[in-house]
């Protein structure tokens, strides 16, 4: 049925998006699961995943990052989106969301989008040791928040930062959907981009 959607959808030139995600009580057959995956992402053209979400969904393996650091994970993440973006040619933009846990209510909190016509990846600003009320809907509120501002005709270097804002500010509230406005997502993405108190949001 989401495959039939999905192909609907492009006849009449609507955007599709597809967030990666693998439970083994829907489907236990992991072959199988990844299999019905690459069917609907070979009608897809916002893809988001992280490297763990990419193999699970559709067997795509992340090398290992030299040092552990985060630019060398995202070199990593990126040499894997490349080979994705090759096999469908379809993809236009690929992200996720980047969430380090350092407690229950702490974490830090960033995203990538990545431009498959351009070959280039667009980086958020990190939040670092942000206190959370509510970990649920981070990443469907990133992908929500980006497609917001593309929406709005904002570039894709802006929509990452829509994206990671309405991800950590939807954190801050109980529960997995959003009661964010976008003038608060806006307000997040300007105290963010000022450089000023990336370690809490208020």
């Amino acid at each position: 049925m989401a495959l039939e959607a999905y192909q609907e959808a492009g006849k009449h030139e609507v955007f599709r998006s597809f967030d990666l995600n693998y439970r083994s009580k829907v489907e236990p057959d992991k072959e199988k699961a990844r299999a019905i995956n690459k069917q609907i992402v070979s009608h897809t053209d916002f893809l988001v995943g992280n490297q763990g979400d990419f193999f699970d969904t559709l067997g795509y393996e992340t090398r290992p990052s030299a040092d552990g650091s985060f630019d060398a994970w995202l070199e990593a993440y990126s040499d894997m989106l490349r080979v994705v973006a090759k096999d469908f040619p379809n993809l236009k933009m690929i992200g996720t969301q980047l969430r380090g846990a350092l407690s229950a209510d702490r974490i830090n909190w960033a995203a990538v989008l990545y431009d498959v016509a351009e070959d280039k990846m667009h980086r958020a600003v990190v939040r670092e040791n942000i206190e959370i009320a509510d970990r649920t809907g981070g990443g469907d509120s990133f992908a929500s928040g980006t497609i917001a501002a593309l929406l709005s005709g904002k570039s894709l270097a802006d929509a990452v930062q829509w994206g990671a804002a309405h991800g950590i500010l939807v954190q801050e509230t109980p529960g997995d959907f959003s009661m964010v406005k976008q003038s608060d997502v806006e307000a997040e993405v300007k105290r963010a981009l000022s450089g000023g108190g990336v370690s809490a949001l208020r």
